[in-house]
């Protein structure tokens, strides 16, 4: 037995255009909703596709899916949320799951999820990813259901269920199943366990058709995969393909790691043999430099005290070497100073004879430019002489040649002037006639134009009088179909009149309940909705009151941790309330002080980082605790000991045993008293001496008349007893630990308050909630009895309607065609007269036509004779223009010539004068520089003459100075004598010096080498006995070390971890090994699930074919009244899971042709044969028709509806149509108005 959910009812709230609660009760069969164009109809066929689960909101023609929600009206508000709740009855059928009801054999219709077979027993197995869990159902809210059961297929489903789902302006949203939350998963898999799931054809809008018609062949495959009920088979293969792939790239990564670490294992069990022998050689390797470093060790430090003792020696003799040096070095210093001396003197005698062998140079210099100057212009001044012959020959021939070219330019001038005459006259002459032409062109172009014109006035009359022919004609049989017309309008409005008569009598009296109905349904929605507001301010403020309990108490907690753990206090502090120090602290001065709400600045700003001062018992422990912190760097603190009888700080006698007390306007008393809980100690007497005052001008003026105490504002401004003044914004640094006792106050004494709130709020809410409930009854009863009225009255004016409509149709109707039979007379009269008219003109003009095409025929000859008269006129003028433009070409190079020749002229005459200027200057010139040279000898003698002089003396002067440096470099050598012998000291001396870094290095190297590669130091090394004596030297020591070292370095790089990770790998390769058989099981069995989901599937799916192609001819037959029609897989795939599906149909009377060339009528009653047949194949329990009939006429809706009476055993149709034909054949009616603008009623009309 098939487990079936059959839709009970429908509630809706706040969905699009639904304000109220609207409620939508479906009977087995068929329920109709009409109503006018925008009222809201479809709203309910989108409201049933959004609770079963749709997430696109275009499907449900909207921008986001938060515009589902009402928006508002004139007049009322939008709505913040949306429900829809639909109700479901769960019954029996009595076909197998994969029936039709009609009598064909369970098989390939049953659905995937009913499947008990094997074969998908072990594909749901090998496909199960461990998610599809058994989900509880709790029983539905009025308590028609039994226990709460689970949807696994073995427990029942309950015989009620609800499903709901809200959303809310914050875009969030929920499903509710029987009053729980859920997921939309859930309601998926109950939906699909109860044959209702996600039909492709179970919600069929406007256009739909279309879709289904204008589908690829792949696309249109969907639907049968649904009704053959193995998209749950794809899905599952989807998901074994998924897992499959997952396992195989699994497999190939365990496969690798396998491959990989069977190679490290091999290579590790080498290495731990490796490491094993290298942990040996290590061992012995640090025995023998343990040994060798001992005796080297004892041969450093003998060779050390040597050696300092040998360096002591050549210090003393390099001191008494270099007093000899110094000595020496002295003399050396005085003789190397005379001979600079007479070395300076000699080199400025040289400097002289130079300077005067420099002048000498100079002088012969200039007299030899000034002889090569006198020569060069003497040959420019004989240049300029040649030069100027030459042009005056030049430009004697050039004059003669410009007085040839001046002659040629008159003669050409004149002969211009006469062809210029003669070439003016025959231009006129051919302008004239080119007018002439032009003239008898427009003419005949004008000609041809009115010709053309007159055709088409031809074409347009003759055009008139055919269609007034064909006018008459329809005139006359528009007349005789007239007069039937009115003879049967006439008997209609007869029958029309008598039934409005009767339904209007009957509906004044309705409308009179009505109104008193309405009022007083009025009336009780006011007192639910006042009831209903009572209680939702009071359900908010206790909500309100619970989260402000809530807030305080987290923040209370949090408090109390911070002072659990002292948060906020100093490192310091931190440190000695810990109990580190070695005592138990009291506490802090803070924790002690009861300190009024509004003094915390103040009694801050008067003790200051004392507040968070620790509490001890004695100066005992205060010690303690400094020297902890000081000893550990635990930070800084102060000690306040709790101790009697103390004195105000500062050595001053405490306030109250002075009778001068500060007192007096704006002193409010001392701050001593307004605090509770002071410890006794510094705290007890710097509050006893500080005041606290208004204001900082208040504290100043008392400083100045009692100079004793501290003066503190509210504010937190202090003047002190040194007179100190501290004050401004902002809040101090342990400002928080009297904040945060304040805060913790004042939240202890907000949480009472809103308890005691909540307890009074809490109490009156179940009387309000009484009060609403009893509101909403009586306002169900009203409600009930206005539908009621309502729908006898919907009924009752439906029929009032159709009456008045029909005599509106009839009274428009009649006018209207005796109007329309006058002018048909008219027009047929008129038409008759034109007729006549127009052939006559056309007669006339077809004379005119003839006379025109001559007269047009005679303009053009004329006009060929002229323009060939006009051409002849053109080449002459040609002619002359060509001859006249030579002319002026030559007369313009005579000018250029001209023009040439004038230039050379002027511009050689002024070379000849400017080359005669220049030979003067030149010879000039020439004087002047010979005078020079006798004045330029005479310098050059005298020069000569200084020169010797100079030489003689320096002559002089060179004896002395080679003496001077003979004795210069006998003292040279001496000094270089005692240098080699200091030198020779100092680098014995630093030999030594060396060595003994050498055996300074020698021990830090082993001094290091004992620490870090040995473990030990020198002083342990010195401290150990000495090493027995034996035969080996350091060097056969050191060669027993080295072959130690080389058996190491022969090992080469070693894992030390090596065995460890052997062990390790060992146990991961017996792991993947496992793992890896695992996997391959896995793979085997994915793919032949898959093997058995394919060959299911296809069985399935050819059987859902034939199945449905029989219902499809059989239907087709049925709406067509005869025809054929076929379903044909493409044949182009090899595979029947991928062919897509084709549809040929054959109307009675054409031929077999694609979907595409049936008329539009043709191709709807198509697609509902094609959507009756898969609902007769595999029914679903219900089905909501959006206008569907509204391409099909009269005939073709009476063969739909009943198709959809045939099928109604089996579903459940909502119907939303205009179609009168589509009414009748539904069981309940649902009217849909908007009477308020924007909102949407319903009004339930139940036909007998």
């Amino acid at each position: 037995m098939a487990r079936i959910l059959k839709l009970d009812r429908m509630e809706i709230l706040g969905f699009k255009s639904f304000y109220g609660r609207t409620r939508f009760d479906f009977p087995d069969g068929i329920t109709a909703v009409v109503g006018p164009n925008g009222c809201g109809k479809s709203n309910i066929g989108d409201a049933i596709s959004w609770v079963l689960g749709e997430q696109k909101a275009s499907s449900l023609r909207s921008d986001r899916m938060e515009d589902v929600i009402f928006n508002g009206s004139e007049g009322r508000r939008p709505l913040g949320m949306a429900e829809v709740s639909l109700h479901f009855k769960n019954i029996l059928s009595g076909t197998n799951g994969g029936g039709n009801g009609n009598g064909h054999d369970a098989g390939p219709g049953d659905s995937e999820a009913h499947a008990d077979d094997g074969g998908l027993r072990a594909e749901a197995a090998a496909t199960s990813d461990g998610d599809d869990h058994a989900v509880p159902i709790p029983s539905a809210a009025d308590g028609e259901a039994p226990a709460p059961l689970t949807i696994t297929g073995i427990e029942e489903i309950p015989e009620v269920v609800v499903i709901t789902r809200r959303i809310y302006r914050s875009g969030e949203s929920e499903y509710i199943l029987n009053g729980a939350r859920c997921r939309l998963k859930d309601i998926q898999d109950l939906l699909a366990k109860t044959d209702i799931g996600s039909r492709l054809y179970s919600t069929i809008e406007q256009g739909k058709i279309d879709q289904v018609l204008a589908a690829r062949p792949k696309d249109r495959r969907a639907m049968f995969e649904e009704a053959a009920g193995i998209l749950g088979y794809k899905s599952k293969r989807r998901q074994a393909e998924v897992k499959l792939e997952a396992a195989q790239a699994n497999l190939l990564r365990v496969n690798d790691i396998v491959v990989e670490v069977d190679k490290q294992i091999h290579a590790l069990r080498r290495q731990a043999g490796k490491a094993r022998r290298y942990q040996r050689l290590v061992e012995q390797l640090k025995e023998k430099r343990l040994s060798l470093a001992r005796r080297r060790l004892l041969a450093l430090d003998d060779d050390r005290r040597m050696t300092m003792s040998t360096l002591e020696g050549l210090r003393a003799e390099e001191v008494a070497a270099l007093a000899g040096l110094a000595a020496d070095e002295a003399d050396l210093e005085r003789l190397r100073l005379q001979l600079e001396e007479g070395e300076s003197a000699a080199r400025r005698r040289r400097e002289e004879i130079h300077a005067l062998d420099l002048e000498i140079d100079r002088i012969e210099e200039r007299l030899r430019s000034g002889r090569e100057q006198v020569r060069d212009l003497g040959s420019r001044i004989g240049d300029a002489g040649r030069e100027i012959e030459a042009l005056a020959a030049r430009v004697s021939g050039q004059e003669a040649r410009l007085h040839a070219v001046v002659a040629e330019i008159a003669e050409e001038e004149v002969r211009r002037r006469d062809a210029a005459s003669a070439r003016q006259g025959g231009q006129e002459d051919e302008n004239g006639r080119a007018r002439a032409v032009e003239s008898l062109e427009r003419g005949l172009e004008e000609a041809r134009a009115r010709l053309l014109g007159h055709l088409d006035t031809i074409t347009a009359t003759s055009g008139r009088r055919a269609s007034l022919d064909e006018q008459l004609r329809a005139a006359r049989a528009a007349l005789e179909k007239l007069a039937l017309e009115t003879a049967e309008l006439q008997s209609a409005r007869d029958r029309a009149e008598t039934e409005a008569a009767a339904h209007q009598r009957e509906s004044a009296a309705g409308r009179e309940r009505e109104q008193a109905l309405a009022a007083e349904h009025g009336a009780r929605t006011t007192a639910v909705r006042a009831a209903a507001e009572r209680l939702a301010t009071a359900d908010r403020r206790a909500e309100e009151l619970k989260g402000r309990a809530a807030v305080l108490a987290e923040r209370l907690a949090a408090l109390d941790e911070l002072e659990r753990q002292r948060a906020g206090f100093s490192e310091g502090a931190g440190n000695i309330l810990k109990g580190s120090a070695g005592f138990t602290p009291a506490g802090v001065v803070g924790d002690r002080l009861g300190v009024p709400r509004g003094l915390e600045k103040a009694v801050e700003a008067t003790i200051g980082e004392l507040l968070e001062g620790v509490l001890v018992s004695g100066t005992g422990d205060a010690a303690r605790g400094i020297a902890y912190l000081r000893n550990s760097a635990g930070g800084r603190v102060s000690f306040v000991p709790e101790t009697r009888g103390v004195s105000v700080a500062g050595g001053a006698a405490p306030a109250g045993e002075s009778g001068d007390v500060p007192a007096g306007p704006g002193v409010l008393g001392r701050l001593a008293d307004r605090i509770a809980g002071v410890p006794d100690g510094p705290v007890a007497g710097i509050l006893a001496r500080t005041f606290l005052v208004e204001d900082l001008d208040r504290a100043l003026l008392m400083k100045e008349s009692h100079p004793a105490f501290v003066y503190v504002t509210p504010q937190g401004d202090i003047v002190r007893l040194d007179g100190g003044i501290t004050g401004g914004d902002g809040r101090a640094l342990q400002h928080w630990l009297l904040a945060r006792r304040a805060e913790r106050e004042e939240i202890v004494r907000q949480m009472s308050e809103i308890a005691a709130a909540r307890e009074e709020s809490e109490g009156v809410l179940p009387r309000l909630r009484q009060e609403v409930a009893a509101a909403e009854d009586r306002l169900r009863v009203a409600a009930d009895s206005v539908q009621e009225e309502a729908r006898v009255a919907l009924q009752r004016d439906l029929k009032l309607q159709q009456a008045r409509t029909e005599l509106d149709r009839i009274d428009r109707a009649l006018p209207l065609i005796g109007g329309e039979r006058i002018r048909l007379e008219r027009d047929r009269d008129t038409w008759g007269s034109a007729a006549d008219d127009l052939g006559g003109q056309l007669e006339a003009d077809e004379a005119a036509r003839r006379t025109m095409e001559e007269a047009i025929q005679a303009a053009a000859a004329d006009l060929a004779a002229r323009r060939a008269d006009l051409e002849r006129v053109r080449r002459e003028s040609a002619e002359a223009r060509a001859a006249d433009l030579a002319g002026a070409e030559r007369l313009l190079s005579l000018g250029r010539e001209r023009d040439a020749l004038q230039e050379t002229v002027r511009d050689a005459r002024a070379t000849i004068e400017r080359r005669a200027a220049e030979r003067d200057e030149w010879t000039s010139r020439a004087g002047q520089i010979g005078a020079q040279e006798i004045a330029l000898e005479q310098q050059r003698q005298t020069a000569l003459a200084g020169r010797a002089e100079a030489a003689a003396r320096d002559e002089a002067a060179h004896a002395g100075l080679a003496y001077d440096r003979s004795r210069l470099h006998a003292r040279e050598q001496s000094v270089k004598q005692a240098r080699a012998v200091h030198a020779a000291l100092r680098e014995r001396q630093q030999e030594r010096e060396l060595h003994l870094a050498r055996i300074e290095a020698d021990l830090e190297h082993l001094e290091r080498a004992c620490r870090d590669e040995l473990q030990t130091t020198v002083e342990t090394l010195r401290a150990t006995a000495p090493p027995p004596e034996d035969a080996l030297t350091l060097a056969e020591r050191e060669a027993e070390v080295q072959a130690i070292r080389t058996d190491l370095e022969a090992i080469g790089p070693v894992n030390l971890m090596a065995v460890e990770q052997q062990q390790d790998l060992e146990e991961r390769f017996s792991f993947l090994t496992a793992q890896k058989a695992d996997l391959e099981s896995a793979v085997a069995s994915l793919r032949e699930t898959i093997r058995t989901l394919d060959r299911e599937a296809r069985d399935r799916f050819r059987g859902a074919f034939e199945a449905i192609q029989g219902h499809f001819q059989e239907c087709f037959k049925t709406l067509f009244g005869g025809g054929r029609a076929e379903l044909r897989l493409q044949q182009d795939e090899e595979d029947v899971l991928e062919a897509g599906v084709e549809i040929v149909a054959q109307p009675p009377g054409k031929r077999l042709q694609k979907l595409a060339l049936l008329s539009g009528g043709e191709k709807a009653l198509t697609a509902v044969a094609l959507l009756v047949s898969l609902f007769r194949y595999r029914p679903s329990p219900f089905c909501v028709l959006d206008e569907v009939d509204a391409p099909l006429d009269e005939a073709n809706v009476e063969r739909f509806t009943k198709l959809l009476q045939e099928l109604r055993t089996d579903t459940q149709f909502i119907l939303i149509t205009h179609n009168r034909k589509s009414m009748e054949a539904a069981d309940l009616l649902y009217g849909v108005t908007m009477e308020e603008p924007g909102v949407s009623k319903i009004l339930p009309l139940r036909f007998e």
